[in-house]
């Protein structure tokens, strides 16, 4: 039941309903021989430039988030290793 739950976070209604709608245009493109030529630049421009964007992005925040518990990490470390501090916080 709990990966039932986990799914429901990945697959939601608007992931069902663009998967319905493309399923349905598929369907209707084939069933009245829709055809069409599609540009290879302008599939590049769609498709491609997003993923890369959204790629750079995430790394961006891994990274700052590394960053981050990089510094958090640092500061426990002080706080244990330094007597001095570990005295001070016991008071």
């Amino acid at each position: 039941m709990k990966w039932l739950k986990s799914l429901r976070l990945i697959i939601g209604v608007h992931t069902l309903v663009i998967t319905l709608l493309a399923v349905a245009s598929t369907w209707l493109c084939l069933r009245y021989e829709i055809i069409a030529n599609f540009p290879l630049t302008l599939i590049g421009t769609a498709i491609i430039f997003p993923i890369v964007f959204s790629i750079s992005g995430a790394y961006k925040r891994r990274e700052s988030a590394l960053r981050e518990r990089q510094y958090q990490g640092a500061r426990q470390g002080d706080l244990f290793c330094d007597p001095r501090l570990a005295a001070r916080t016991r008071q």
